[in-house]
């Protein structure tokens, strides 16, 4: 296939892609308003469909470093979106930072784990073995080797990590709403509820409108699939003339090129968003966005095959830590519940940095 040919593709795979999201998140509006803020997990699906797809061609080095780029972006946004001044809850968003700071540390944890002992056994093992060791990998450096494993046990806790956490972030709602006297009735979430709203738009004269409404999340469930696996195709197709032509590696494309392209639709939900002047709860909503992508992804991921990390993507999980410790202390010193335009270039300029770190000399080896 030529090059034309496949970033044709590729461009009308991602416009398919973050079309499908929009479809699914604007599902939301045929059920109570009550259930709106779970939609927002809809744009975390391409992120995890293209990353279970490489795991599935055992390209491991590009599914784990999409996973990795997505939620560095995705948390990056807060500080691209706050050049437009973000309000917030301080005391609520550090929680939810704090979280995204533990479900980082909990996977980097397990994957550290393995590595020390990946490198102490390695070290220990006789001269012999050692080159036997490495033959196997056909000569393959040191850093180019697999240390440690993501397998199902682990992808199920980090799916009832993100049970937990999801768990928590509702409770955190429920504190706030409370705190700003906003009472709402308990069975607000109900199921009869849910029917009641249904029917109600069925009832309605606009009844053809209502039937586009609830086939839409089906069709766009399709093109989100369809997109990815498109996207995925015409990505790996790529990799080698990128390679070759721009000695870009398939964990740089991950971390930059390939979760742009499956964050293009929260970008745009972000900017409109921000054009339309309804940002109260944009900044929670990216960072929801991030923690649930990175469980959930690592879940997903470990439960379709038992995937291996390179030694130099520890780096990205040292990276995505320090994205939100320096969220973290910027949230901190932020004033009148707004993260403000001088905050927000900083991190801002932190993303910029670290995606310059990326490109440098130093990351195609």
């Amino acid at each position: 296939m030529s090059l034309y040919l496949t970033l044709i593709i590729l461009l009308i795979s991602t416009v398919s892609l973050s079309q499908g999201v929009v479809w699914l998140h604007n599902t939301r509006t045929l059920l109570p308003s009550k259930t709106h803020k779970f939609f927002i997990l809809a744009y975390i699906l391409p992120t995890v469909l293209i990353s279970s797809i490489l795991a599935y061609y055992n390209n491991f080095e590009m599914s784990i470093s999409l996973i990795m780029g997505s939620v560095i972006l995705s948390t990056a946004l807060v500080g691209i979106m706050s050049v437009f001044s973000l309000p917030i809850n301080k005391t609520n968003f550090l929680k939810q930072i704090g979280l995204g700071f533990v479900s980082a540390s909990i996977i980097s944890f397990i994957i550290f784990k393995d590595f020390f002992n990946y490198l102490f056994t390695f070290k220990t093992l006789p001269t012999e073995e050692k080159d036997k060791f490495l033959t196997a990998f056909k000569g393959t450096e040191l850093d180019k080797l697999p240390f440690g494993d993501l397998y199902i046990s682990q992808g199920i806790v980090f799916l009832l990590i993100f049970l937990m956490i999801a768990s928590s972030l509702f409770y955190i709602k429920k504190t706030q709403e409370k705190n700003n006297h906003d009472i709402q009735d308990k069975n607000n979430l109900s199921f009869s509820l849910i029917l009641e709203k249904l029917k109600e738009k069925f009832n309605s004269k606009n009844i053809k409108a209502t039937g586009r409404q609830l086939i839409k999340p089906f069709f766009g469930l399709l093109l989100v699939i369809a997109g990815a696996k498109l996207v995925t195709d015409m990505t790996v197709n790529l990799s080698p003339q990128l390679l070759s032509s721009w000695k870009l590696t398939d964990r740089v494309i991950g971390l930059t090129g390939l979760a742009l392209i499956s964050n293009i639709a929260l970008i745009t939900y972000s900017i409109n968003q921000v054009i339309s002047k309804k940002v109260e709860n944009l900044a929670s909503q990216l960072i929801q966005v991030s923690v649930s992508s990175l469980l959930i992804s690592f879940g997903v991921v470990s439960l379709v095959i038992r995937i291996g990390i390179f030694k130099n993507q520890m780096l990205d999980f040292v990276d995505l830590i320090g994205m939100f410790v320096v969220l973290f202390l910027v949230t901190i010193f932020s004033k009148n519940n707004k993260i403000n335009r001088v905050q927000g270039v900083i991190i801002t300029a932190s993303y910029v940095l670290y995606i310059i770190y990326l490109f440098s000399g130093y990351q195609k080896i």
